[in-house]
């Protein structure tokens, strides 16, 4: 069974032990609210690191046919690579006006 026990005094990552009056300021902060714009995430907790140097890496999700997606999984496998590099790869082909086929699988 884990230990659910409190070590006291509780204290800060900052190291600042939680006082009833430091407990106080928590929650008045709290309860004023925040500013997301103000809001910066804690240091090597971020997320993943973008992809480019621009700084910035949008996500991009569309469906696949369950074929299609498992010869791609299964070929990156044999590759070394994952199926988010390979889409990277074509998607960047694409949009600098490299050769592609259409699938017209949009007309539903």
């Amino acid at each position: 069974m884990a230990d659910d026990t409190v070590k006291l005094p509780l204290t800060l990552k900052d190291g600042t032990v939680v006082t009833d009056g430091v407990l106080a300021e928590l929650l008045h902060e709290a309860e004023a609210g925040y500013q997301p714009a103000t809001l910066r995430p804690a240091p090597g907790r971020a997320g993943r690191p973008p992809l480019g140097v621009e700084g910035v890496s949008p996500r991009i999700q569309f469906r696949a046919p369950a074929g299609v997606y498992e010869l791609v999984r299964a070929r990156a496998a044999r590759e070394g690579r994952t199926v988010s590099a390979v889409m990277r790869d074509l998607l960047a082909d694409y949009a600098r006006g490299g050769p592609h086929q259409r699938v017209d699988d949009d007309k539903r």
